[in-house]
């Protein structure tokens, strides 16, 4: 009888291990930036002072419906920061004119553990936040447990690195630049008679496209083909100079810096340039380019 007790209790708890197996392997994985979790980066490979932000901005607005800005100072493996959060499009703002660190934690393996508090609340009501670098250099802000008291900053957000933000915006709208004035732009200039048997004549090109700029002349004395590049607004762009892959040494820009300005007016398109003259050889002076539809 105790045997088959033994047998019977054994089986029950062979049954019972198999059940808590099955449990587990039904848990649900969190997939929440699951992309940025698993490209943790190393301590050494990030530059952790600095300004770090998140925005959130609709398209159109004026404003940002979020925004998290962590001024963050490291020194070893200690970490001092301060945040200013927004939300609610600039209705609640969680920040402080003074510098006062509100967080302070210590990096371990490319991650900050560290305890925080809001400015709403007591620098004593702390809460727990761990901010992780990710291998495209953001880093990821993921609250932990909350402050005591009033807290309007993300749970869970991205942070980029100030610099990496502001070159990342310049490189958007030079690419944007490049598409508005993405085209051939063309002019031919007759400067009369050279002699009774040749005339005098110079062509010029201005080719644009998403992801280069050259600028080309040929004719009386004037052989050159340079790379340039643009920057401006959607109603006038400068040419510079960036350098010449063909040429002689007359047409040599090397000691030129703005190749041309090229602007638009009532819908036609006007070039202006020291290398460029008119058909009275007038340089710096306006005259109009064809652009190919």
């Amino acid at each position: 009888m105790k045997k088959i007790s033994f047998v019977i209790l054994s089986l029950l708890m062979l049954s019972g291990c198999k059940n808590d197996s099955k449990q587990v392997s039904k848990e649900p994985h969190n997939t929440e930036f699951a992309g940025k979790d698993s490209l943790v980066a190393k301590a050494i490979d990030i530059d952790w002072s600095g300004t770090w932000k998140y925005i959130k901005k609709a398209p159109g607005a004026e404003v940002p419906e979020e925004m998290l800005t962590i001024k963050m100072v490291q020194n070893g493996n200690l970490i001092k920061a301060q945040y200013c959060a927004i939300t609610r499009s600039g209705g609640k703002i969680d920040c402080e004119n003074d510098p006062v660190n509100n967080i302070t934690g210590t990096l371990k393996n490319g991650k900050i553990t560290a305890k925080f508090f809001s400015y709403f609340g007591s620098p004593k009501d702390k809460g727990k936040v761990e901010i992780t670098a990710n291998n495209d250099g953001t880093l990821t802000w993921k609250v932990k447990q909350f402050p005591e008291g009033l807290f309007y900053g993300p749970s869970k957000c991205i942070l980029t690195k100030e610099e990496e933000r502001k070159t990342a915006a310049k490189k958007e709208t030079a690419a944007t630049l490049q598409q508005q004035w993405k085209g051939e732009y063309s002019l031919s200039i007759d400067y009369g008679k050279l002699d009774e048997f040749s005339e005098i004549e110079r062509d010029y090109n201005l080719t644009i496209t998403k992801d280069s700029c050259i600028f080309s002349g040929l004719g009386y004395k004037t052989y050159f083909t340079d790379v340039c590049s643009i920057a401006g607004n959607q109603n006038q762009i400068i040419v510079k100079y960036i350098k010449q892959i063909e040429g002689d040494q007359m047409s040599n820009h090397a000691p030129v810096d703005t190749l041309a300005v090229v602007f638009r007016k009532n819908g036609k398109y006007y070039l202006k340039s020291q290398i460029v003259a008119n058909k009275d050889w007038q340089y710096n002076i306006p005259v109009q380019i064809r652009k190919k539809s």
